[in-house]
């Protein structure tokens, strides 16, 4: 970056002339021109007025389209290994295309946690899932990415050991692990993970992942049953009279309709909903989703077999993880306790295997035929 073009020198302290030259230089001499008003930042930044400071940031955001990307490649891979670079540079840096961006955003210590914050709300995908990966990443960031919701960059936080997750953030993150297996494992997994995130998730996780709660120390046997016994205990109005039961059914026929018009009615809600113990709403929006009489779907979950109740989940696409969450919820409901055996039989592992969703729709209507 030694090239700087004579009329810049000449003027590098007279801001106007060098916001005149960005916007009348030719191509080669912007290229020039962004070299000299990053190293005036440089050797200048702690002297420069805010109003200066504005109008570098101008002139910079007007010569970086122009400017070749390996240039800007190689000023962010320098600027990104130095503490005292302009905090102004770094920024339109963090904001460049990804190649661009990437090693600023990964490492430099100039930005910290409420200038990443600030661009994980503001920029896209690529950008988040570098600040995700970012070595001892703060919480403000971390609270930001886990309620942005992107799946693929809460993986990639949930797998950056280093990073500081604050216990708001992993109740989001534990929200989005109920409607995704893909998060589940990586969540359980965090060492810092709070004991009643723990003890939540528990209830959502297939038998191994339980197991390595358990082996982990992050919850004991004891704690896991009692939080699948707390989710499991039968309300009153389970246990009352059809009366009540009909009113309860009206409720949750309202609820579903509600949320399917809306679009919310999705396979991640009816999780929530069978976790919570709120099974009428589950019932209900699972015949809304499989397009059954509830009637049919009540016996599909209670009556009908473990091949049945397993396609029913991957009619809806729940995960394998999800179902000896359903089996327990569908055993207590009915108080037919043999059904959580199902989640262990071969013939269930063979249709999560291999089934698709049109199988399992085939499996469902020849089993509420009988």
């Amino acid at each position: 970056m030694d090239t700087v073009p004579k009329a810049a020198t000449a003027s590098i302290a007279n801001m106007s002339d060098l916001a005149a030259m960005a916007r009348h230089a030719d191509a080669a001499s912007r290229g020039r021109l962004y070299e000299a008003v990053i190293r005036l930042v440089r050797s200048r930044g702690s002297e420069l007025t805010d109003p200066e400071r504005v109008l570098m940031r101008d002139i910079l955001g007007r010569l970086t389209d122009h400017v070749e990307k390996a240039l800007r490649q190689a000023l962010a891979e320098e600027l990104a290994e130095d503490s005292g670079a302009p905090v102004d540079i770094i920024l339109l840096l963090a904001q460049d295309e990804i190649d661009v961006a990437r090693p600023v955003l990964h490492k430099s210590d100039v930005i910290g946690g409420p200038e990443l914050a600030d661009l994980a709300r503001r920029l896209g995908e690529a950008h988040q899932l570098v600040i995700a990966g970012r070595p001892n990443l703060p919480e403000e960031p971390s609270q930001v990415l886990a309620e942005n919701g992107i799946e693929s960059v809460v993986l990639a936080l949930l797998n950056n050991v280093t990073a500081q997750i604050p216990v708001a953030a992993f109740a989001t993150l534990a929200r989005l692990a109920e409607g995704s297996a893909r998060l589940q494992g990586p969540l359980v997994s965090r060492t810092d993970l709070p004991g009643d995130i723990a003890a939540r998730i528990a209830l959502v996780v297939g038998e191994d992942l339980r197991q390595r709660l358990i082996d982990s120390g992050q919850l004991s046997p004891a704690e896991v049953n009692a939080a699948i016994a707390r989710a499991g205990t039968r309300t009153p109005q389970d246990a009352a009279a059809p009366a009540v039961l009909a009113g309860d059914d009206l409720g949750a026929q309202r609820l579903v309709e509600k949320l399917h018009a809306a679009r919310q009615l999705t396979p991640g809600l009816l999780v929530k909903a069978l976790t919570r113990n709120q099974m009428t709403v589950f019932e209900f929006g699972l015949a809304k989703l499989t397009d059954l009489p509830v009637t049919e779907t009540r016996r599909a979950l209670y009556e009908r077999g473990a091949e049945c109740l397993a396609a029913l989940a991957l009619a809806i696409g729940l995960d394998r993880s999800i179902f000896a969450t359903l089996a327990e919820a569908c055993a207590v409901r009915s108080g037919r306790p043999e059904i959580r055996a199902y989640a262990s039989q071969p013939e269930v592992a063979r249709l999560f295997e291999r089934a698709t969703a049109k199988e399992a729709f085939r499996i469902i209507r020849s089993a509420t035929a009988q």
